[in-house]
């Protein structure tokens, strides 16, 4: 059995209680810091990662058209592995504290775009082009992974787990984006490093967007981080003291039962005794 009930889908919201409803959700939903934070990258971030990875190929065989992409497509799969795994070692805390989690997509961001617009000057070997592209796609997919937890674990504190919703939703921004952005820069004849300079700039645009949006909102969204953080630090303790208490239920259980086999025992010991007797 599921864990959580399902909540009505978008679809279903817009059936039966109109329009009005579904935007009303939405703005319930993206009012949360966590959610609004991790939106502005993905929308962002993520629309430079495709354009990146649509032409990444390109740019390895313009340096050397002899070049095997088995190795380097071996090297993304298992950066990418790796990124994904990174939530389960972080606290709690740098997913809901936003102040944590705007300086980390703004240095992250800053890195992966110098990365790519590395990659368009170092052209004179095609190992190094390997590498920065290895590295911003390893850490894009940590960011990627630390978005989505963040945004499902914000949306679960404050009771509305429509963050399958959000996912889509800023996936289809953030492709809208690239692809607007792919059909003006193929109308202007851009090159492969062309290309790679735009998503640079988009990633640039994230380090200094996502901070200012949080320095503006910092007081009322710095006091709904730490309530959030505080609810959840409750709720690990609660379930911490439940599970004490459930453990010492199931103990005296065991306690109980042991003493029911041992007088069992006893009264049955007397019987034969008295039998013999």
């Amino acid at each position: 059995p599921p864990i959580h009930e399902p909540p009505d889908s978008a679809f279903r919201l817009f059936y039966t209680r109109g329009p009005g409803a579904v935007v009303g959700e939405l703005r319930s939903i993206y009012r949360h810091p966590t959610v609004a934070l991790w939106s502005l990258w993905w929308v962002l971030g993520y629309s430079a990662m495709i354009l990146a990875m649509n032409y990444y190929q390109l740019q390895l065989y313009k340096i050397d058209p002899t070049v095997e992409f088995g190795f380097v497509e071996v090297l993304i799969e298992v950066g990418s592995s790796c990124g994904a795994a990174l939530p389960a070692i972080l606290h709690s805390s740098f997913f809901l504290v936003n102040g944590i989690s705007s300086s980390a997509i703004a240095a992250t961001s800053f890195a992966i775009a110098v990365m790519w617009y590395m990659s368009t000057v170092v052209q004179d070997s095609v190992q190094k082009v390997y590498m920065l592209n290895v590295v911003a796609l390893y850490i894009f997919s940590c960011q990627y992974s630390v978005a989505s937890t963040s945004i499902a674990l914000c949306l679960n504190k404050h009771g509305t787990p429509r963050y399958a919703l959000v996912f889509a939703c800023n996936s289809f921004v953030a492709l809208l984006v690239s692809t607007v952005i792919l059909v003006v820069s193929s109308a202007h004849q851009a090159t492969v490093s062309d290309y790679y300079t735009v998503a640079s700039v988009q990633s640039c645009a994230v380090a200094v967007i996502v901070p200012m949006v949080h320095f503006v909102n910092r007081r009322r969204w710095t006091q709904s981080s730490l309530d959030t953080y505080a609810q959840l630090q409750e709720d690990v303790h609660l379930d911490g003291e439940l599970l004490e208490i459930t453990e010492g239920v199931e103990q005296d259980k065991r306690s109980h039962a042991d003493r029911q086999i041992a007088e069992t025992l006893v009264e049955g010991t007397k019987d034969t005794m008295v039998g013999k007797h």
